[in-house]
């Protein structure tokens, strides 16, 4: 795949990052969870507003 649009491969960052892609694959679901609720505290403590945390 490298070898045809690219000259080299991905940068070791991206490597490094795409290494835990089956590990975020097993935990997306309590992920968005988490993400959920820090917004409902967020609006409850009114950091942002009620519209905001309705989107």
């Amino acid at each position: 795949m490298w070898g045809s649009r690219f000259k080299a491969g991905p940068a070791a960052i991206m490597e490094e990052i795409n290494a835990s892609i089956d590990f975020d694959q097993k935990l997306y679901k309590q992920d968005i969870k988490g993400s959920l609720c820090h917004v409902a505290m967020l609006a409850q403590t009114k950091i942002i507003s009620q519209s905001d945390y309705k989107k």
